[in-house]
């Protein structure tokens, strides 16, 4: 008796996936439920980019411009140098404005001009969530947090978690200042942090 595909263990059809080029992923999505949900989870997107890194032997760049951001593959050799690009991130209205970008495991943090938001961009699947800060604090219109994101379990890719934290300790103890919060992906919600401040 044959088996079919849709009965094969997850682990298996995740490494065949992982064997399919990056422009025909969009074909892959669409033949099912179940495959465009596995090609979509953070595990599964993990493997795909990193192998696809490997066996393309291309540089992907980030352009960063003050309303876009455009993620391009960089082919650097003797004979036919070549851009191409993958793809593309837009701030629609121009008073948005992209005033830094921190990478992590394939997630782009961009830091806003305006202090109230940040979006998080995912190139390989397009995705982007604009998260409203609870409190921002630029003194001299400078952004003196610190930012960093991460997973609660980095082997399984889940529950991405983004942490920003402030020690400002500018002309201290009149004008310092702590402030450490957690934003969970998965709920949407902020946790504020009680720590001791170094």
């Amino acid at each position: 008796m044959a088996t079919m595909i849709s009965n094969l263990p997850r682990d298996l059809i995740e490494e065949i996936f992982s064997r399919v080029p990056l422009t025909s992923m969009k074909a892959v999505r669409l033949t099912c439920k179940s495959w465009n949900n596995l090609s979509k989870s953070e595990s599964f997107t993990k493997v795909h980019i990193g192998r696809a890194a490997k066996r393309e032997e291309k540089t992907m760049i980030v352009e960063v411009m003050p309303h876009k951001l455009n993620l391009m593959s960089i082919v650097i050799d003797d004979v036919t140098p070549s851009a191409e690009l993958k793809g593309q991130f837009s701030l629609l209205h121009k008073n948005y404005r992209i005033n830094q970008v921190l990478h992590y495991e394939g997630l782009l943090l961009c830091i806003m001009k305006d202090p109230t938001r940040i979006v998080v961009w995912n190139p390989y699947l397009g995705q982007t969530r604009w998260i409203q800060l609870r409190y921002f604090h630029r003194p001299h219109g400078i952004d003196h947090f610190r930012y960093a994101l991460g997973y609660a379990d980095k082997e399984s890719c889940s529950s991405l978690k983004f942490l920003r934290f402030l020690d400002y300790f500018y002309k201290a103890p009149e004008e310092e200042f702590f402030w450490y919060e957690i934003y969970d992906f998965d709920s949407g919600l902020w946790t504020t942090l009680n720590v001791t401040p170094h």
